[in-house]
Formats: structure tokens, sequence, C-alpha cells
């Protein structure tokens, strides 16, 4: 049957994920108070263990992950963007880093953890925004690489599911290279550029990693005029390949080990091959209202 397991009297649940059997989430249980709480579906085990206190004017929630035990949160507390953490166990939360000093667009704000690491957005005045990293900890915070020199800043954006082998794969702006696929595993030297497919400065179609998927991250991507479509890489030039033409404008889920998605043509299935990229269904004028995330 389904039935309330606590009265809580918050509004506004954000979902953190799960971990040790329990559901972690954040939710506002007044306008200036964000909550941490877990549970495990019984009233005993549904609890808070910590509060973030926000500023008035903040936005509040942007972003959040349950990660070794801990959670994580990215929080706009105006005018920061700040990173905190909470303890699920021993309760409490504490401010890990601010990670810029005035607050970024929504929509380009994620939290992504891979190889012991966190990956999200941070911003300065000297190098505008930049993919950042974090081991949870205020000394192990900051930018991995300046990947558009100067204040300039790469905008990054990457999706939860675009990890492999530890490294994170996001989409970065350079003058000399406009935007490409670069992968990172929170270090200066292991941030780089898996490759160029357009051969110049064109961002007219910004590639974007969608998931991993049998040793390869899937992404959507461009090499030239008419040719956008679903990419596969193993994180290096030559184990980078075109799969299938259309626009992936949406990731449906993963049925036996195959991703299905959604393009301009139709519902598609891919074990991540050229050979195993089939139509499942044509839409016609019916379109998804989410993104590739």
């Amino acid at each position: 049957g389904t039935q309330s397991v606590r009265e809580i009297g918050c509004f506004r649940f954000y979902d953190l994920g799960v971990d040790d059997d329990a559901w972690h989430f954040a939710a506002y249980c007044d306008n200036r108070e964000l909550q941490v709480w877990r549970t495990d579906g019984t009233y005993e085990g549904t609890r808070a263990y910590g509060t973030i206190n926000l500023v008035e004017g903040s936005s509040g929630f942007q972003a959040g992950l349950v990660s070794g035990g801990r959670d994580y949160l990215l929080v706009d507390n105006w005018p920061q963007l700040q990173l905190w953490t909470a303890d699920g166990l021993l309760g409490g939360t504490s401010l890990v880093a601010t990670v810029s000093e005035e607050p970024l667009p929504v929509d380009t704000v994620f939290l992504v953890a891979a190889g012991g690491r966190l990956f999200f957005p941070g911003a300065s005045a000297d190098h505008g925004i930049e993919l950042w990293s974090s081991d949870g900890t205020a000394a192990g915070t900051g930018m991995v690489r300046d990947v558009f020199p100067g204040p300039g800043g790469s905008s990054p954006r990457a999706v939860p599911g675009a990890v492999l082998n530890g490294s994170l794969f996001f989409t970065g702006q350079s003058p000399d290279l406009g935007c490409q696929l670069w992968a990172s595993d929170g270090t200066y030297d292991g941030t780089r550029l898996v490759r160029n497919l357009l051969g110049g400065q064109d961002c007219s179609e910004p590639p974007l990693a969608v998931a991993a998927l049998n040793g390869a991250v899937l992404f959507r991507g461009s090499d030239g005029p008419g040719r956008v479509g679903l990419w596969r890489t193993d994180g290096t030039p030559t184990g980078t390949e075109f799969l299938a033409p259309g626009l992936v404008d949406h990731v449906i889920g993963k049925v036996e080990g195959d991703l299905l998605y959604s393009s301009s043509s139709g519902v598609f299935r891919t074990d991540g091959t050229a050979g195993g990229t089939r139509g499942v269904r044509d839409l016609g004028s019916v379109s998804f209202v989410t993104g590739p995330g």
C-alpha cells in the first residue's frame, strides 16, 4: 500500500540520491532554511541532520548528491555560490568553500561525482566560469584548468552520467578551439581535449556528453554542416567515432544494456556501436521538453 512515512512540515524537495539503503534529500522548511534529510521509509528512520541558513534574496538549492557517505550541495547564498557538505550519520552541515562570489545562471550549474572527487562550475574575476573540483575539503577545492585563458571562462557543461574511468566528460569553450568535448580527472594534466571535431572555433553545434555505456562515453556532436548526431569516445582522438545522425535531445534510459534516446527523427536504441544503433520508432511531431541530462 501507499502511506505517509512522516509529516515533516517542509516543501520543495530535492533528490540527493540513495546511500546505505536510505534516500537523502534537501527541503525548505521555511523560506530561509534549507534542511538535509534522510529516510529509510520508516517514521524513526526519517530525520533531518543538517540546516543551511540562507541570506534573504538567495535562490538556495542549485544541485546536490550523496557520495562517499556524505551529502554535497551547491547553494546560492546571496551573493555567493557555496559548496556545502552534510554527514548523514554524525549529523551537521558545514561550508566546504565559496566557489563563486557572484550567482551563476541556473542552467549552467551541475554537480557530478567522478573518481572520488566532485566536479562543478566555479568562477573568479581572473578566470571567469571554469570547471572546478573538490575532494570535500577547502584545501582540495579549486579550478582544475583554465580552459579559456583569462577572464572569459570556458562555461563548462556536464551531466551526471558522463563519467568514464574516473574522469568527467564536459563541454568547454576556448578561443582557439571553440566548443569541444573535454575530459578531466580533477588535475591540471588530466584535463584534456578529447578531440577537435570541427577543427576550428565553431560553437554552432556544441558537443554534450550524455551517458557512459559499454566502456565509452556517448555524446552528441558535429564535425561539419549536416553531420550532427550521436558519437562515442573512449577518451582518445582515435577512439572517437560517429554512430548515427540526428540531434540527440533526450536520454530516456537503459534497457537490457542498451541506451534509449530520442533524436530529431525518432526514438533510437544503441549498444554504443554504429552497427548496434537503430531506430525504434518514428515519433513524428512528438517532442520531449527536457534536455539530454
